[in-house]
């Protein structure tokens, strides 16, 4: 007598059984390439898939994050130092940086230590600053320091949250073209997207922030607008419709 519907969080191609996703009745989606990969990997019929997305809360000017008053660049870095999230590739980007910048990573993981070592090897240690996990990423960060972009580097996702959350903020985002979700999200109005593992052209974008000083960067307001279909209340109205 139920009606089951599946909400899956991840790409499907990191999923061990996608088979069992066909005996749902019905698909909540967090992510166009996700609905896309139930449609046409899976066969299951586009009219029983739902893309609600994921929600942020959108504060307003109150939870805005300054950008650097002087010349130095700051980049962000936020989530697990594991393989999926990909930090190494940013280190990688930046030990090639000429200029005035600095790279703060708020979180934890076992790929930590390799960080560590290869910004020694690369003589760019002091410039990266690592802070470890914090409970209140958000209000930590706001009492450490500005920033100039927020980066992510994952190889996959299922809807990167990260990137909701620093726009939110006010925050301009460049993020790998990765399998699923950062193309639903980033747009001229808030941010630029690279291909995924490449350190090159991701250093490349680091360095035009650099150079320009961040000058011709979207307002902060402008970002923060450009998300407002991610709002709580649209999202609301999506999964009702869904369910209804």
């Amino acid at each position: 007598p139920f009606k089951i519907f599946s909400w899956v969080h991840f790409a499907l191609k990191i999923l061990h059984n996608t088979n069992v996703l066909k005996m749902a009745d019905y698909h909540l989606s967090i992510s166009s390439g996700i609905s896309q990969d139930l449609e046409k990997k899976l066969s299951i019929d586009k009219n029983t898939i739902f893309t609600i997305y994921n929600p942020v809360n959108i504060e307003g000017q109150q939870s805005i994050i300054d950008r650097p008053l002087d010349s130095v660049a700051s980049f962000l870095f936020v989530g697990r130092l594991t393989e999926q999230k990909d930090p190494m590739l940013l280190i990688k980007a930046v030990t090639n940086l000429t200029g005035d910048w600095k790279l703060h990573i708020v979180g934890e993981g076992h790929l930590r230590a390799d960080m560590e070592a290869y910004a020694r090897e690369k003589g760019v240690e002091k410039n990266i600053f690592f802070h470890g996990w914090q409970s209140n990423p958000w209000d930590y960060i706001r009492a450490k320091t500005n920033v100039s972009a927020l980066i992510l580097c994952s190889k996959n996702e299922g809807f990167p949250m990260v990137l909701l959350e620093g726009m939110s903020r006010g925050i301009f985002c460049i993020a790998s073209d990765c399998k699923t979700g950062p193309v639903d999200i980033i747009n001229e109005k808030n941010g630029l997207l690279f291909p995924v593992g490449d350190a090159q052209e991701l250093q490349r974008k680091l360095q035009e922030l650099i150079d320009s000083r961040g000058l011709h960067l979207p307002s902060q307001n402008t970002i923060l607008k450009s998300i407002d279909k991610f709002s709580t209340s649209n999202y609301c109205e999506r999964v009702l419709e869904a369910l209804e």
